[in-house]
């Protein structure tokens, strides 16, 4: 599933992992969504993103990536409906520009 994940500045997601544009990471065991769960966060639309981080700070860095294999979904709709995903893989495929 093709969808979009928010970073840190330096390519670290909140929890200070490392990423590199082009590679894929994994994790084992079972997927569950939130900040105890296990596997890697993502959005399916870009808007989504933003609910989570702040669009306009310059810490921000935000990359299209593809999400593969089991998923957990967590569907919100106390400020309006959006979805966000826990994924077993990701593929960092591009880091969008600002523009």
């Amino acid at each position: 599933m093709k969808g979009y994940k928010a970073f840190n500045k330096d390519l670290t997601n909140r929890y200070g992992k490392p990423f590199t544009e082009g590679e894929t990471y994994q994790v084992e065991g079972e997927i569950k969504f939130g900040n105890d769960g296990n596997g890697y966060h993502m959005c399916t639309r870009l808007s989504d993103v933003f609910r989570y981080v702040n669009a306009t700070e310059d810490d921000v860095m935000v990359a299209e990536v593809t999400g593969r294999g089991r998923y957990a979904k967590y569907d919100d709709t106390y400020y309006g409906y959006y979805d966000m995903y826990a994924v077993r893989n990701i593929y960092i495929k591009k880091i969008l520009t600002r523009d």
